[in-house]
C-alpha cells in the first residue's frame, strides 16, 4: 500500500502543477482556498446533523439508535479514504510547493547578484576613470618618525601600534 502510494505521487509530475508564472500560483491558491472553504462548510453541516441526531436519541424517538449506528457506520467507513486522500494530498503538496516557489527565488537571487556585480564594476570603471583624470597613480605612503614608513590605506589602529612603537605621544593638530 505505501509503495502504491508512493509510486503513485510521481506520476503527477505533470506540467500543468508547476506554474510558471505568478497568475498560475495565485489560481493554485485561489482553488485551495475555495476547497478549504467548502470543508468547513459541509463540516457544519456534519455537526449539526449530528447534534439533531444525539437530540433525537436523548428524547427517545423511534428508530433514532439505528439511525446512530447507521451514521456511526458511514462515518467510519467514510474516514478511511478520507484519511488516505489526506496522506496523499500532503504528499503531493509537499513535492510541488518546493517546485513551485522555489523557481522565483533562484531568479531573484541570481539578479540581484548580477546587479550587484554590475554595480560593483560600474563604482570601479567610475573610481579608475576619476584617477585618471587626477593623474593619481601611485600608493599613498606615510612617514612616522622618519623611522616608520606605512604604505596603503590601513586601519587606524595600525597607525596607532606604529606611532606608539616610534614614541610618537600626540598627533600633531591641523593648525599647527
Amino acid at each position: 500500500m505505501l509503495f502504491v502510494t508512493v509510486f503513485s505521487q510521481t506520476w503527477f509530475n505533470l506540467p500543468f502543477l508547476h506554474p510558471s508564472t505568478w497568475e498560475q500560483t495565485f489560481i493554485f491558491a485561489a482553488v485551495s482556498a475555495l476547497i478549504f472553504l467548502l470543508l468547513i462548510a459541509l463540516s457544519f453541516v456534519l455537526l449539526r446533523n449530528l447534534l439533531k441526531l444525539y437530540a433525537e436519541r436523548r428524547t427517545g424517538v423511534p428508530g433514532s439508535k439505528f439511525r446512530s449506528r447507521m451514521v456511526l457506520g458511514a462515518l467510519l467507513l467514510s474516514f478511511i479514504p478520507v484519511a488516505l486522500l489526506f496522506l496523499f494530498a500532503y504528499g503531493l503538496m509537499n513535492r510541488s510547493i518546493e517546485k513551485w516557489f522555489s523557481t522565483p527565488v533562484q531568479e531573484l537571487s541570481a539578479d540581484s547578484s548580477q546587479i550587484a556585480a554590475q554595480l560593483s564594476g560600474y563604482a570601479l570603471d567610475n573610481a579608475r576613470s576619476e584617477a585618471e583624470e587626477l593623474m593619481i597613480n601611485g600608493i599613498p605612503a606615510h612617514v612616522i618618525d622618519d623611522r616608520y614608513l606605512v604604505m596603503g590605506a590601513q586601519p587606524y589602529d595600525l597607525f596607532e601600534r606604529v606611532m606608539a612603537k616610534a614614541g610618537v605621544s600626540r598627533r600633531p593638530s591641523l593648525g599647527s
